[in-house]
């Protein structure tokens, strides 16, 4: 039974065994704890609503001093039950009232779980982030793609504002 005062902040939905590390949640206190369904499985953990309530955060998500550790610990989280199953991440400070409306959450969409789950296997995420020279770049697109300059004259002719459009070659999908 949940505590009075007490909300349940999810972190990700992951697929595998009933099973996760030892994890503290992102209020420094409460455990990550799981909630299953089948194969899908939600971590969870207790905050306290005078933090973690809608009025709380609509007061604190301007405060980068308050945000930062917490979306470092979410970010944390998330990557300590990567490293051991493949997982969803949810949006940060996504906080529910009862455990009810997750178990219906995994119910109704269990079916998408485990398709997103199957399609994802063992890949991972990466993110990349580049820096370039907009003019450079535009001008081996140019050369490289002959069909980006096709598109640069119809937007010529339809008197739109010309930066770039590129038509690459598609790939079939099979």
């Amino acid at each position: 039974m949940q505590e009075e005062g007490l909300g349940l902040y999810l972190y990700c939905l992951y697929c595998g065994e009933n099973g996760i590390p030892e994890l503290v949640g992102i209020d420094g206190d409460h455990r990550v704890f799981t909630l299953s369904k089948g194969d899908i499985h939600a971590a969870l953990s207790l905050v306290p609503l005078q933090e973690f309530g809608l009025r709380a955060l609509e007061q604190r998500m301007g405060d980068l001093e308050w945000v930062a550790p917490r979306v470092l610990a979410h970010e944390r989280i998330i990557e300590e039950i990567m490293a051991v199953y493949p997982v969803m991440p949810i949006r940060f400070c996504t906080i529910f009232a009862a455990t009810d409306r997750i178990d219906e959450l995994l119910k109704i969409h269990h079916a998408k779980f485990i398709r997103f789950f199957s399609d994802i296997g063992d890949r991972e995420e990466w993110g990349v982030k580049g820096y370039i020279n907009g003019s450079r770049l535009e001008e081996a697109l140019k050369k490289g793609y002959p069909a980006a300059q096709a598109g640069e004259a119809e937007q010529r002719e339809a008197s739109l504002p010309v930066r770039l459009r590129i038509y690459l070659p598609t790939q079939s999908r099979g």
